[in-house]
């Protein structure tokens, strides 16, 4: 899975740099303007970012503030803060899960688009949710090895 995303995030990348090196030229070269090909890089932008979203949860990577390393010195302890904070993100992913699964459904029964190109509001909702979905699986399968760790820890 996190190769596919991997795949797809770099042709979205190198689509966006292409859609946008061509935006640049006609407009400001041949003075030409595509309608509604402006709203394209703005999404493809949205995909990638929640994509590797769900990458970086996977491997861990995540940007983190973990100063309490500093002050808390038994690797225990930090254990126990990892499980603590690894249980809200997990909360915290789910009921934004939740919230944009049942955004997905609005948008879906409205049939509402964009303004440029038509794509349905939905499709795009449905890259958060796909994201968020991915994220919870991997920050419990995250949790339920660090309650593992825990419980060998006598």
């Amino acid at each position: 899975m996190i190769r596919f995303i991997t795949v797809l995030v770099t042709i979205s990348m190198v689509l966006l740099l292409a859609i946008t090196f061509l935006q640049v030229v006609l407009r400001y070269v041949l003075h030409i303007s595509i309608g509604g090909l402006g709203e394209l890089p703005l999404y493809l932008v949205m995909m990638c970012v929640w994509l590797t979203a769900a990458v970086n949860a996977k491997r861990k990577s995540h940007i983190s503030l973990d100063i309490y390393t500093l002050f808390v010195t038994n690797e225990k302890a930090r254990l126990i803060i990892r499980i603590i904070t690894t249980t809200l993100t997990t909360t915290v992913f789910s009921v934004l899960a939740i919230s944009f699964a049942e955004f997905f459904g609005f948008l879906f029964r409205r049939g509402t688009t964009t303004g440029g190109m038509a794509i349905p509001y939905w499709s795009l909702t449905a890259i958060v949710l796909f994201s968020l979905g991915l994220s919870v699986i991997y920050y419990a399968l995250h949790l339920k090895n660090d309650i593992k760790e825990l419980i060998k820890w006598k």
